[in-house]
């Protein structure tokens, strides 16, 4: 697993380093891959914060718009869940949002958006 601490260059599997796709984040680079997910340094061009977003590319790829708005679902769900994870410590960051985007090629990508904690 390549992680934000090794500091070397990792893929863009998803091609969004250097992108604003929703228009809410823009994409710096690529900080962490493990399997389907790939976290990367962005701004929250609404809050004007630094945050992480982790994007899961999800295979095979979801098309149908019944499944997109149920993967949506269940992340939200998790999302609730992990906010009491927050609440209890301050080294657990803040889920600040969940969402899909469509990466430069067209693939549906949900996300979930966290506050970046220094460090």
């Amino acid at each position: 697993m390549k992680r934000m601490s090794d500091r070397e260059p990792i893929d863009d599997p998803l091609g969004l380093a250097g992108t604003v796709p929703d228009g809410r984040l823009r994409f710096a680079e690529a900080v962490e891959h493990e399997g389907g997910v790939t976290v990367y340094a962005a701004t929250h061009l609404e809050l004007g914060r630094e945050v992480l977003v982790e994007c899961v590319d999800l295979r095979p790829p979801v098309v149908d718009a019944e499944a997109r708005r149920s993967v949506l679902e269940a992340m939200r769900e998790e999302l609730q869940l992990v906010h009491g994870l927050c609440d209890a410590s301050p080294a657990v960051a803040r889920v600040l949002g969940v969402s899909s985007l469509l990466t430069p090629s067209d693939r549906w990508v949900p996300y979930v958006v966290r506050e970046r904690l220094a460090g």
